[in-house]
């Protein structure tokens, strides 16, 4: 029997309901804190370290999150870190400085690594072979289309209170309760192999710098985009509509995007991105853009523009892996990223302190411009890959390595993963 996208989602939907409620609560949470940072006077530098420091838990949750299940079990696992995370964001109202929010940014990020890797262990358990590819696209259309809709809570009530953290608190909890009742068995094992640096950057060097490219322009979006906004003088309502036409933007271009790559060297999509990011960031430095309609459709376009690049880049590094690479070269594509997404907001505070709120775009045209110039000179030292030793683009999501065992081209990766855990004696890590 056909299994329709309907249906697939309806098999997996406590999951799904969970991590969207996760994402949900996340996304609106970082806005949030932005706009209240600046409300409180915080320097927009203190803003971007602030903010830099989730990426720093992200990158420590990923080193320790997978034994740490292993001991524990994820149910446990999970419980634990959405306790945590709730506490986190409750601590944020009641102690407001620079230093304790960066901790408790810090604890989040940590915490973001722990729920995740619990949901994506379990879809990758009850996905069949077949349905593996349109379950992880599902996938990541509910944590996109959840981060979108968790920016249009921005305009329920202000930031200045308490309300909105209590929401991101409450949603946080609530996401335990699908896993928490479920009684199907957890799964066996998690992604724990990770490719050395060297080797990845051996395989595919474009990949590798997207990947960094795409945390620094991702992650100073995330951080530092309602900053922006409310810089430019939005109004509070219209800093919500911002965000989500930012964030849409990327749904809705990821699946096209990716399917223009299947077609062309990876490489040149990843110039024309580059050309498109270098554009949109001189359109918002225009005069009188701030004032105009125009900035939430160049929202859009920048979203569109800029999150798909990390699936484009993973995309490039699975076409030149051999088999039983997928899963741990995407598991330090992943950690590249994080260290991209903590450098982004500081160095775009950096930039906004001295060219003011549009110094978020002249670092993104930067970025942009210095991947678009490498992979134009990649172009001339390696030839493309024939059309068919190509892989087949599948969007992929920026959260754990749990997520890339997910992927149709994993299939033997995670057969060798579960070997290695069921055998001790042969783990080498």
């Amino acid at each position: 029997m056909h299994i329709t996208p309907i249906r697939l989602a309806s098999a997996f939907l406590p999951l799904l309901a969970g991590a969207g409620m996760l994402n949900l609560g996340l996304g609106l949470q970082a806005s949030i804190l932005g706009l209240r940072a600046e409300s409180e006077s915080f320097s927009v530098q203190a803003i971007g370290a602030v903010m830099a420091i989730y990426y720093v838990g992200f990158i420590i949750g990923s080193l320790k999150i997978p034994r740490l299940v292993d001991k524990v079990g994820h149910i446990r696992t999970f419980s634990v870190m959405a306790s945590l995370a709730s506490a986190s964001v409750l601590l944020h109202a009641v102690w407001i400085s620079p230093w304790s929010w960066a901790l408790f940014r810090g604890i989040t990020g940590f915490c973001l690594v722990g729920m995740s890797l619990v949901v994506e262990s379990w879809l990758n358990e009850k996905a069949r072979n077949e349905e593996r590819g349109a379950v992880l696209s599902i996938y990541m259309m509910v944590l996109l289309g959840s981060t979108a809709m968790g920016q249009l809570l921005l305009t329920v009530a202000s930031t200045d209170g308490y309300f909105l953290f209590v929401v991101v608190s409450v949603l946080l909890s609530l996401a335990l309760l699908p896993l928490a009742l479920s009684t199907r068995p957890t799964p066996v094992h998690v992604p724990t192999k990770r490719m050395r640096f060297g080797a990845l950057m051996e395989q595919s060097p474009v990949g590798v710098i997207g990947a960094l490219a795409s945390g620094c322009m991702s992650g100073s979006f995330w951080t530092l985009g309602a900053v922006f906004a409310k810089r430019i003088g939005l109004a509070p309502e219209a800093i919500g509509v911002f965000m989500f036409c930012l964030v849409v933007g990327g749904l809705f271009s990821t699946w096209p995007i990716g399917r223009l790559s299947d077609r062309m060297d990876r490489r040149f999509v990843l110039i024309i991105q580059a050309a498109l990011i270098l554009l949109i960031s001189v359109a918002m430095h225009w005069p009188g853009v701030e004032n105009s309609s125009w900035i939430y459709p160049l929202a859009f376009l920048a979203g569109g523009a800029v999150l798909p690049v990390y699936a484009v880049s993973v995309a490039l590094v699975n076409d030149q892996l051999k088999h039983g690479e997928f899963v741990p070269a995407s598991a330090t594509l992943l950690l590249v990223y994080g260290i991209g997404a903590t450098l982004g907001p500081l160095l775009a505070s950096t930039s906004m302190n001295f060219l003011g709120p549009t110094g978020l775009f002249s670092l993104t045209a930067v970025v942009a411009l210095c991947v678009g110039l490498y992979a134009a000179y990649r172009l001339t030292i390696r030839a493309p890959l024939p059309s068919e030793e190509l892989s087949a683009f599948i969007p992929t999501p920026r959260t754990t390595a749990a997520a890339y065992a997910l992927h149709p081209d994993a299939e033997e990766d995670t057969a060798e993963e579960e070997a290695t855990h069921n055998n001790p004696s042969t783990d080498k890590l």
